[in-house]
């Protein structure tokens, strides 16, 4: 893989970050339910970019396009698709914690119910 495009993915990934990491902590553009709502949102931006930086780490020969899917290895399609699932399992755990999360505004006095029954570890 090109170095500059690895450069590139880097600077992406920890520019989405600190962006992220700002957001949620000034609370005043992007609202965060806690810190694991947080971490699940970023998950979202973050494993796609690793799961790149580790296609490009498995891939055995360097001249070879990296997104060519014919010339992958098992390595390659075991990153792949443990990324997609990784990375599908936060959208649809982000989407669990905003319907939680709007069920939990709508009624305030099903709060403390509606934790205690769908507590999510």
């Amino acid at each position: 893989m090109n170095p500059e495009l690895v450069k590139w993915l880097l600077i992406g990934a920890l520019t989405a970050f600190v962006v992220m990491l700002i957001l949620g902590a000034t609370k005043k553009v992007v609202v965060y339910y806690n810190f694991k709502d947080f971490l699940v949102s970023l998950g979202i931006l973050i494993v796609p970019i690793i799961g790149l930086i580790l296609l490009a780490i498995f891939n055995k020969d360097a001249k070879s396009d990296l997104l060519q899917v014919s010339s992958w290895g098992i390595s390659q399609w075991v990153v792949v698709i443990l990324s997609s699932f990784a990375t599908l399992s936060c959208v649809a755990f982000t989407f669990i914690l905003s319907i939680k999360l709007i069920l939990l505004k709508e009624s305030p006095e099903r709060n403390q119910k509606l934790i205690l029954e769908t507590r999510i570890y």
